[in-house]
Parts: C-alpha cells; sequence; structure tokens
C-alpha cells in the first residue's frame, strides 16, 4: 500500500539518515489523547481540558524523543562495531533501524541489541528521579505526573526490548506486534504496508473495545 506520504527526513546524525513516517502523527495523537483525557484528569484532576491537553502533546512528542534515543541507541553502537546503517525512520509502534549489513558475531548482535533498552532504563531513571524530585519539591502535578508516567513508559519499554533482544536481532529488524509486521523492509512501499496493517489493528481494536458489552 502506498500511501504516497513518504518519511519525513529530519536530519542526519554521524552519517545515519533520520526520518519520520506518516504514522508517527497517529502514533502522537493516540498517546497525547490517553495522556490527556484518561492519565493526568486521573491522577492530577480539577484542571482544564486546555492544560491537559497542552501536556498530553508535550508528554507524547517526548516519548517519540526518548523512542528515537532508543533507536540511536542501536545505531550508533551497530556503526561504531562495523555494522552499516542506512537509516532510522519513527513510525505508528515506535522506531526502526535500517541496518545495511548484519553483525559479524554474536557478541556484536548482543551488544548492538542491548543497547536501545540500555537507552530507554537510563531515560526511564531520569525522568522517576526527576518526577520524584518534584513530587518532593511540592511542584505542580502537572510537571510532575508527565515525567513519571514517562518513566514508567521507558521502563515497560525496556523489559519488552529486553526479552527477545539478543535471539532476534540476526537481520535487519523484525517486528511482531501486528500479524504479518515480522518482514524485511526491503521493498519501497513495505513500510507503509506494515503500517497501513498496524493501522487497522489500531482502527479495529479501538472500535471493539468501544462496543458495549451484552
Amino acid at each position: 500500500m502506498n500511501t504516497g506520504l513518504p518519511s519525513i527526513s529530519l536530519g542526519r546524525v554521524r552519517g545515519i539518515g533520520v526520518g519520520a513516517h506518516w504514522s508517527t502523527l497517529l502514533a502522537v495523537i493516540v498517546i497525547a489523547q490517553i495522556v490527556a483525557t484518561s492519565v493526568l484528569p486521573q491522577t492530577v484532576p480539577g484542571h482544564s481540558g486546555l492544560a491537559y491537553w497542552t501536556t498530553g502533546v508535550l508528554a507524547a512528542l517526548t516519548l517519540m524523543l526518548s523512542l528515537l534515543a532508543h533507536e540511536l541507541a542501536h545505531a550508533l553502537v551497530a556503526q561504531r562495531l562495523g555494522v552499516g546503517v542506512d537509516r532510522i525512520d519513527l513510525w505508528l509502534l515506535g522506531g526502526m533501524s535500517r541496518l545495511s549489513s548484519s553483525p559479524r558475531s554474536a557478541k556484536t548482535a548482543f551488544l548492538i541489541a542491548v543497547a536501545g533498552p540500555a537507552t530507554s532504563l537510563v531515560v526511564a531513571v531520569l525522568a522517576g528521579a526527576a518526577g520524584t524530585a518534584l513530587v518532593a519539591w511540592d511542584a505542580p502535578a502537572l510537571i510532575s505526573s508527565p515525567l513519571l508516567w514517562l518513566a514508567i513508559t521507558n521502563g515497560v519499554l525496556t523489559v519488552f526490548n529486553l526479552v527477545p533482544a539478543a535471539p532476534r536481532l540476526r537481520c535487519e529488524r523484525r517486528l511482531v506486534v501486528v500479524r504479518r509486521a515480522n518482514e524485511l523492509f526491503d521493498e519501497t512501499d513495505d513500510l507503509d504496508t506494515v503500517a497501513g496493517l498496524a493501522r487497522d489493528w489500531f482502527t479495529g481494536h479501538l472500535e471493539s473495545s468501544a462496543r458495549p458489552s451484552a
């Protein structure tokens, strides 16, 4: 499926192209909505919708930046260990590093694989420490709560990525969250295809959740 909307270039880091697929915008909207309409009203009641949505959008963008840091860690370690890296793309389900060559040893593959989760763990610790400190200093909860949410989210991301990291990093990249997504992105339209599958999965999931139970 070719949407006609390829990844938008965000620049280069040490010669590695960084881009954002069209589905990244959908991810930001969904995350912002969850934070603005569910997380914040429950944890920090009594604020306006504008305050919730502003904080939600900022939280979503910060999460995407942490995902970019996660992928950059994979890519930069791979580059340092002699593995070619074409580019990094952010998309609906997170990020994806396109490697142009395979790791030459199991040790190299392992180091590349754990670099991302290690970075997410650092982000989780820093965000958690900052959020906890702000709570102790009686800072506005509308500031500390998103930081604690970011810490939890990156903690979950760390665990989610550590389990399959070593055995799965044997080719350029693999995705298994959405059916038929565990394929290499060698063709031009493959990213659009998988993003479309993910979009359809999210849409179906949201529709089924919205139906009243019998």
